[in-house]
Formats: structure tokens, C-alpha cells, sequence
């Protein structure tokens, strides 16, 4: 009797000894600072989400040590540089009908992607911001980038380029007013950085290229391409916080998200300049191509002129809205979901760091000091914000 007693007793002991080590173990985790190197089971992602969904956040020794979708932020802008690269001198149209042709082209692209990929996609389920999206698609693609055009034939691309390289500002802003995103010395410091290295890449970039002479100098048409300019940077930002906002919680990638996006843009903008062509039915002696029009194709032998382009400018038409329209808007987004806006923005702008060295690489073109100060000063940037939001 004793005996069994006294195991009764040791049991109870050895059990809660247990029962301590295990509560003690939880709180040590529990109240363990965050570490900037994360295992793959530390990540922060919804329960039952795949890391392979994941491939830019995952290096050779496990997690990148940065905050999560900054592989995608940075791969972005680089598509874009490749992209605008083909596009370069190859469209001969219309700001309007290029805007049209790669909204169309890019959404076959997206619906390729989601078959490829057997992603369900249901765009009319009750759980998908369609109206939202439409209406990020209108401010942020019809709206946003007409502006942003026209801005740039009257400013030429070192004055576009002093507003434009304000958006990181201004989202970092947006995202602290509309998501409550918090706002530190040392995002601002990386913020600042980025936006002065951006703009010192950037003069380094367009500095003697034809094409940088804005249509007019007078001071009515500066002033008119400063408030398009504006108007560019807010309708931007406004339909990348409604996309982030729309989508946040559910269950949409970025395949599904351009889709929508780029496909409602590509409809409005066909219904657009279905009722420029209705307007003009009737006038007649019309000599120019319209602002609605595609351009026509001529013979490769020929030099195309305006209204005029060859299989080869089409080709390289298409192949840069892949880069442009396609695979930098989907990297974007990855990247909106995971970050606050402002960073994710801000890191967008980092196509002018890209293109100098593409230049350099595929064309032979020099890069002055001024260039590599500021890729210098924005990558230090890009550093903080990394650390610092991990």
C-alpha cells in the first residue's frame, strides 16, 4: 500500500514537471524577439498556404532574410526595363491604341497563365471585388496611363520624371491614412534614398536621347503636362490601394487580379474608341490614321511612318507587353499583397536603375557617374527597407 502510494506520487510529480517544461517552452517561444532569418515553417502565410506559391521568397538556404514579396518587388521594375527596351521606337500609333492593343494582348496573356496554371478562376462569384477591381482597372489603366503620356510629350522625361519620383511619397501616405500602415525614421530614410537614387538613375538614362524634347515648351503646356503628371501619380496610387484593399483576405492571386484588371481596362477602352469612330462616321476626308486606330502593317522593306508599322515592330510590340503589361504587373501584385504600399510602390519605381545597365549590356552605352551614385544611393534604400520591415 505504501508503495503504490508513493508511485501515485512520483507520477503526479513526473507530470507536472511535464506539464511546467512544456508551459515554460511555449512562453519562451511565444516571447521570442522576431528573427530576420525565418525557417520555412516560420513564415508568416495563411495556414495551409503552399511555400511553393512562394518561389521568389525562397533562397538555396531557406527563407531570403527580408520582409516577404521583396524578391518580386525588385524583379518588377526589371521586367519593366526589359520590356520598354522592345517597345522602344517600335510603336507608331496613338498613345490611346497602344493603351488599347496591350490591355488586349496582355489579358490572353493572363487567361493563358490561369489554364496553364489551372487556377479557378470564377471573376462573377460572390466573393470577387469585380466592381472594385473595374473601377482600380479605370483610374489606375484607362485614366492612369493616358495621363501619364500625354504629361510626357509635354514635359519631356526629366521634368515627368521629377513628379513621378514623388508616387513613393505619396503611397507611403496613402497606406498610413487608408491601411493604418506604420510609418518609421528608417522607412522614411529608405524611402528618401530610393526616390534620390531613382531620380539620379533616371536622368542618367534619358541624358542626350532623342525623344526627351517635350512637344511644347511654352509655359501654358509645362503647366498642363505638371498637373497631368499629378494627376497620373494620384489616379496610380488610388488604383493600387483600391486593388490591395479589394483583394485583401480573399482568395484571388495576381493571375486573377490582372485579368480582371486588364481585361474590364481593354473593354473600356474598346468602348471608348468605339464611340470616337461613331463621332468621326460621316466626316470623311479623313488622311491621318485616328487616335482610335491601330496602325496599319506595311511591307518589312518599307520605313514606317506614323500610322505605319512592320511584322518586325509588331513582334517587338508583343514580346515587350509580356514584360511590360504582363509579367511586371503580376510580380507587382504578388508583391502589394505581402508588403505595405508604400514600400511596395516605392520599390516598383526601380525600372530607371535596370535600364542603364541593360544599356550598357545590349547596346554599348556608357554609364556616367551620375548614374552610378544614384544606383548606389537607392540600393542603400532598398537595404534599410528591407531590413527594417522584416
Amino acid at each position: 500500500m505504501v508503495l503504490s502510494r508513493r508511485l501515485r506520487a512520483a507520477a503526479i510529480i513526473i507530470t507536472s514537471s511535464k506539464s511546467n517544461a512544456l508551459s515554460y517552452e511555449r512562453k519562451r517561444l511565444l516571447d521570442r524577439p522576431p528573427t530576420t532569418h525565418l525557417s520555412k515553417t516560420q513564415l508568416p502565410f495563411r495556414s495551409g498556404t503552399s511555400l511553393s506559391s512562394y518561389p521568389f521568397l525562397l533562397s538555396r538556404g531557406g527563407a531570403i532574410p527580408s520582409t516577404p514579396g521583396l524578391g518580386s518587388a525588385l524583379l518588377s521594375p526589371l521586367a519593366s526595363a526589359i520590356g520598354f527596351m522592345f517597345w522602344d521606337k517600335n510603336w507608331h500609333g496613338s498613345a490611346f491604341a497602344l493603351n488599347l492593343f496591350k490591355n488586349a494582348i496582355v489579358s490572353v496573356y493572363f487567361f493563358a497563365a490561369i489554364s496553364v496554371t489551372k487556377t479557378v478562376f470564377k471573376p462573377f462569384s460572390q466573393t470577387t471585388p469585380l466592381p472594385a477591381l473595374t473601377l482600380s482597372a479605370f483610374l489606375g489603366v484607362v485614366a492612369g496611363d493616358c495621363t501619364a503620356i500625354a504629361s510626357l510629350r509635354r514635359l519631356g522625361s526629366r521634368r515627368y520624371l521629377l513628379i513621378d519620383c514623388l508616387k513613393p511619397a505619396f503611397s507611403t501616405t496613402v497606406g498610413a491614412v487608408a491601411f493604418g500602415e506604420r510609418v518609421t525614421r528608417y522607412s522614411v530614410s529608405g524611402i528618401l534614398a530610393v526616390i534620390a537614387g531613382v531620380y539620379a538613375a533616371s536622368i542618367q538614362s534619358v541624358g542626350g536621347e532623342e525623344g526627351d524634347h517635350p512637344l511644347g515648351d511654352g509655359p501654358a503646356s509645362i503647366a498642363i503636362g505638371y498637373w497631368l503628371a499629378a494627376a497620373h501619380l494620384v489616379l496610380d496610387t488610388a488604383g493600387a490601394a483600391i486593388t490591395k484593399r479589394a483583394c485583401r483576405g480573399t482568395a484571388m492571386g495576381p493571375l486573377d487580379i490582372g485579368l480582371l484588371r486588364f481585361g474590364s481596362a481593354a473593354l473600356m477602352l474598346a468602348g471608348i474608341g468605339a464611340a470616337g469612330k461613331l463621332s468621326d462616321r460621316g466626316r470623311g476626308g479623313r488622311t491621318v490614321t485616328p487616335w482610335y486606330s491601330l496602325p496599319r502593317t506595311v511591307d518589312s522593306e518599307r520605313t514606317a511612318t506614323f500610322g505605319e508599322m512592320t511584322r518586325e515592330n509588331w513582334r517587338a510590340i508583343i514580346v515587350g507587353t509580356f514584360f511590360v503589361t504582363f509579367l511586371a504587373p503580376t510580380l507587382f501584385l504578388r508583391s502589394l499583397l505581402l508588403m505595405p504600399l508604400g514600400i511596395a510602390v516605392t520599390l516598383s519605381c526601380l525600372a530607371p536603375l535596370y535600364e542603364p545597365v541593360l544599356a550598357k549590356v545590349l547596346r554599348g552605352v556608357e554609364i556616367n557617374l551620375t548614374g552610378v551614385f544614384g544606383t548606389i544611393l537607392a540600393l542603400i534604400g532598398v537595404a534599410i527597407l528591407s531590413i527594417r520591415t522584416s
